[in-house]
């Protein structure tokens, strides 16, 4: 899953991506990761990493949360998106 920002983000916003197993019942995460672009290199400093993990039990989606620790640029755009790597579990 893709979440792209275009309006100006502020100091406390929270961004979120989330990634879900789309196998037929059963499967489970068992890792994940996030691939985040920003169009102004010089705002990459104003956010920090919240989550980074799978969520549930047993897992069945990866969540990935950045907080923004500064206003942005006017123009600046972010682009998160959360990768959940899924293994189909036999009972």
């Amino acid at each position: 899953m893709t979440n792209t920002f275009t309006r100006r983000l502020l100091k406390g916003d929270l961004v979120t991506a989330i990634a879900s197993c789309d196998a037929p019942a059963g499967a489970q995460v068992v890792g994940g990761g996030y691939h985040l672009e920003i169009s102004q290199f010089q705002d990459i400093h104003q956010i920090a990493l919240l989550n980074d993990r799978p969520t549930n039990d047993p897992p069945q989606s990866y969540l990935i949360q950045f907080i923004v620790t500064d206003n942005f640029a006017m123009h600046t755009t972010l682009s998160l998106t959360a990768v959940a790597q899924c293994l189909e579990v036999t009972p």
